[in-house]
């Protein structure tokens, strides 16, 4: 393998930009003979993590946003509609499993909870020296953008928690709540 061809691990924007001084590096450092299966080793690792590092790209951002709103629109949807499902009594069968269920549903929610209060403490002090160095400008459409979602977001989940709290069990079409308190269908 030529040093050259080492170079094919890396992204094609790094090799335009870096390219040529890693080949040089390279080319100083080998004697006579082709590179060591350390230094392939070294430039095949160095190349994965830049392509790694790369493919962390805004697009990829913008899917991350997405499933973590869904992600919260579904646990808002189970906190509303949880609470309905016990307006009857289980069957005397199933009384040990809804415990259970509501057991592990509880400790799901204490974890997630602590571990999101967590991130936002530990972010803190980073967005603080960011805006502080004038970052405010690069981020305001984004902020304008997540508050734009988030009022209607709020606004339908207000919604959901009053109207389906008038309403009684059977009026719900909701046999995912069954299946899961339940376990029927």
């Amino acid at each position: 393998m030529k040093a050259a061809n080492l170079l094919r691990w890396y992204p094609r924007a790094w090799r335009d930009q870096y390219g040529e001084e890693l080949l040089a590096l390279i080319q100083d450092t080998l004697d006579e003979g082709g590179p060591t299966w350390r230094l392939r080793f070294s430039v095949i690792w160095g190349g994965l993590r830049e392509r790694a590092h790369q493919a962390r790209n805004p697009s990829r951002a913008r899917l991350v946003l997405v499933s973590r709103w869904l992600t919260f629109i579904l646990v808002g949807s189970i906190g509303v509609l949880l609470p309905q499902a016990f307006g009857t009594s289980p069957p005397p069968g199933r009384a040990g499993y809804v415990t259970a269920a509501l057991v592990v549903l509880a400790i799901v929610v204490a974890f997630i909870f602590a571990a999101v209060l967590a991130g936002g403490v530990a972010a803190v002090p980073t967005l603080v020296r960011f805006l502080r160095a004038g970052g405010w400008p690069k981020i305001r459409r984004r902020v304008a953008w997540a508050a734009g979602v988030t009022v209607p977001a709020a606004a339908g989940l207000t919604y959901l928690v009053l109207t389906s709290s008038s309403q009684p069990l059977a009026q719900h079409s909701t046999s995912v709540t069954d299946l899961v308190v339940f376990g029927t269908t």
